[in-house]
């Protein structure tokens, strides 16, 4: 099992790093102010990933420890480690929703995130703790904590994922709040339903595919919307092209399916032509516009616009 977890964190690792990277040029190309704490997200999830990773190789291959039988005290740093990320990342996932929807009751959110943050610390911190001893024969009432702050978890986000979305980017930024919504409910679901280790490498293998929610909401979500937006808004799209670039019609007309998310089979597919000659128009697209990623192409045509469809 031990091994089947440490490659679950090897490639969460991984895939964690190019949603990192992938969320930091999507931020500096699109430049919406609501992708800055997703970045930061993307980046303490990488962190915590890797830093808890080399915790468990130096417990296991240099203390000679074993997960079977973890002594309570190291249990509870470990817990701590593990809260603080969790909490981290779900400020800058509440940020991020805050952002993007534009909305003013922050005092809620900062209320409700400091006292999950109590209920998620006190308990390991009373663990540790000599003068809080007797606490340790009341085992309900410390995974009550930690239950209750992990249900709230799941209800903060969940309520900033159903409140009102703007009118542009309504999909976009429901579904970034449906995706940890989800998340967050599973961890609650699976630390209630399972014994406390069997629930630690369930989340840990959950991880996996929360480390690209970021990307994948992006590329398949955002710029698909930005596109769908720019599509409607922006029908004088191809005199812009043309005049700044000298765009023909037909690498316009692969201009306006990028933008609409399409990967290169797609647009193949779409315009019934072959793969090479899909590349090479992109090639030439990229050439005449002076871009080397379609996040750079979707940025440029935003600022040829003047618009930033997704701005709350």
């Amino acid at each position: 099992m031990i091994h089947l977890l440490l490659l679950s964190y090897a490639l969460t690792v991984v895939l964690g790093t190019i949603s990192a990277v992938y969320t930091s040029q999507a931020y500096r190309s699109l430049k919406l102010a609501y992708l800055r704490p997703v970045f930061v997200y993307s980046v303490i999830f990488l962190v915590s990933i890797f830093c808890g990773q080399i915790l468990e190789y130096v417990y296991i291959n240099i203390l000679g420890g074993n997960f079977r039988d973890v002594p309570t005290e190291t249990a509870m740093y470990l817990n701590i480690f593990l809260s603080v990320a969790r909490l981290i990342m779900l400020y800058t996932i509440g940020r991020a929703l805050l952002r993007m929807k534009g909305l003013s009751g922050k005092g809620l959110f900062f209320a409700g995130f400091s006292l999950i943050s109590i209920l998620q610390l006190t308990p390991p911190a009373m663990m540790l703790s000599s003068r809080w001893l007797a606490l340790r024969s009341f085992p309900f009432f410390l995974r009550f904590a930690v239950y209750a702050g992990e249900f709230l978890a799941a209800a903060l986000i969940g309520m900033l994922f159903l409140s009102k979305t703007p009118k542009n980017g309504q999909r976009a930024f429901s579904i970034f709040g449906l995706l940890f919504t989800i998340w967050y409910a599973a961890q609650f679901a699976l630390d209630c339903a399972f014994t406390p280790s069997a629930a630690y490498y369930a989340n840990s293998v959950l991880l996996l595919p929360v480390s690209v929610i970021p990307l994948l909401w992006i590329k398949y979500v955002v710029l698909r919307e930005i596109g769908k937006s720019g599509s409607e808004e922006n029908q004088d799209l191809s005199g812009r092209l043309l005049r700044n670039f000298n765009i023909s019609p037909r690498e316009e007309e692969i201009i306006r399916l990028i933008l609409r998310g399409m990967s290169n089979k797609e647009i193949q597919a779409a315009l019934f032509i072959s793969h090479n000659t899909v590349k090479n128009h992109v090639y030439n697209i990229y050439q005449k516009m002076s871009v080397k990623s379609r996040l750079q192409l979707v940025s440029v045509v935003l600022n040829l616009t003047s618009s930033s469809p997704l701005a709350p």
